[in-house]
């Protein structure tokens, strides 16, 4: 497996396109619309791929070579790992796209510290969903330049001007402040992920559900696909996809993998 450069990615996406797990990350990379980093077993022809993130994820996709195990550990310990801790991640996780690779990590995880996780899978029933407006005493704001600076920025993107081409958001205001924002933290060409954030104080009060609330719409009206995914184990999160009327897929096995300072 080896890395190749950005235009090159977008041979990759028939590999994502087949199976039963589409997550918007990757596509996301291999559409070049956020950064990332990717490796094929063949550049000309891909048969198997990996998608590298800033953010601690890592996919892993087609039909691993011969020599997948080798090769995994090899790039692990060569660059993926510091890569990931040079940018503050310790805590990673590997999801496998296919059966394949799902085999191939379970043998790389082997005598290590890692953890079986669950990702789950949500999609709109547009028939289910009903907007809500801000609760008396917020202001609903779509996300410009100067929200996204109070915010700090997007980390998943290359920069704010990137987001505000290629993402949406929203924020409620309380007088000033930004109370909950939802934004789109990766987006395909046609879909986007959706991650929601409440301020510790204004919490319980409605406020994620009015700003996903809005995403949602906003997404719709603009012909784009709002994906909803969050671990099987957080209950708000569930909570809230299904009360904007997003209704579960599946969910698909994944591992949480907190390497130690040096891998062998």
């Amino acid at each position: 497996m080896h890395e190749i450069p950005g235009e090159q990615f977008e041979r990759v996406l028939p590999l994502l396109a087949g199976g039963d797990w589409r997550p918007v990350l990757p596509e996301a990379v291999c559409e070049r619309i956020n950064p990332g980093r990717v490796f094929v077993d063949r550049a000309d022809a891909p048969s198997s791929a990996w998608i590298w993130l800033a953010c601690g994820y890592f996919y892993l996709c087609g039909q691993p070579p011969a020599d997948a195990a080798q090769s995994l550990a090899d790039q692990m310990n060569a660059d993926l790992v510091q890569a990931w801790a040079a940018v503050g991640e310790r805590g990673l996780v590997l999801a496998p796209l296919s059966a394949g690779w799902q085999a191939v990590l379970e043998g790389f995880l082997a005598g290590k510290h890692y953890a079986p996780i669950y990702r789950r899978e949500y999609r709109l029933n547009p028939g289910r969903f009903r907007p809500s407006a801000a609760p008396p005493g917020f202001r609903l704001r779509r996300m410009d330049a100067d929200l996204l600076a109070r915010l700090g920025g997007m980390t998943t993107w290359r920069s704010p001007a990137d987001f505000l081409a290629h993402g949406l958001g929203f924020c409620l205001l309380d007088g000033e402040e930004i109370a909950a924002h939802c934004a789109s933290v990766f987006a395909s060409r046609t879909r986007v992920e959706i991650d929601v954030h409440t301020a510790e104080g204004c919490r319980r009060r409605g406020l994620a559900h009015a700003a996903a609330s809005a995403l949602v719409k906003a997404c719709l009206e603009e012909g784009r696909e709002p994906n909803w995914e969050c671990f099987w184990n957080n209950e708000p999160s569930n909570a809230l996809a299904g009360s904007l009327g997003f209704e579960k897929c599946a969910d698909h096995a994944a591992f949480y993998w907190e390497p130690e300072n040096k891998q062998g």
